[in-house]
């Protein structure tokens, strides 16, 4: 897998939110999965990672849960007192 952080590969990270943005389900798919494997972290990552762990389909739910386990490695966490959170 290439690594999307170089700026040479900013066109394939545009490609692939923007498919995230305006694909189908099968593009928003491999596009998640794509810019995950890379260590992308987004909302509209993260966000779709956690759809899938609800989903029907048990290979799809092993795979997002597996690949927010990565994620978490790599993100940055903060002291509750500085994040505000918003209850909706």
């Amino acid at each position: 897998m290439t690594d999307l952080n170089p700026p040479q590969n900013h066109q394939a990270k545009s490609i692939l939110l923007w498919a995230m943005e305006h694909g189908g389900p099968p593009e928003k798919w491999v596009a998640t999965q794509c810019l995950a494997l890379s260590g992308v972290i987004t909302d509209k990552v993260i966000g779709e990672l956690v759809n899938h762990l609800h989903a029907d389909n048990a290979v799809r739910t092993e795979k997002a849960g597996t690949l927010l386990a990565q994620l978490s490695q790599q993100s940055v966490s903060f002291p509750c007192d500085t994040v505000t959170l918003i209850k909706y």
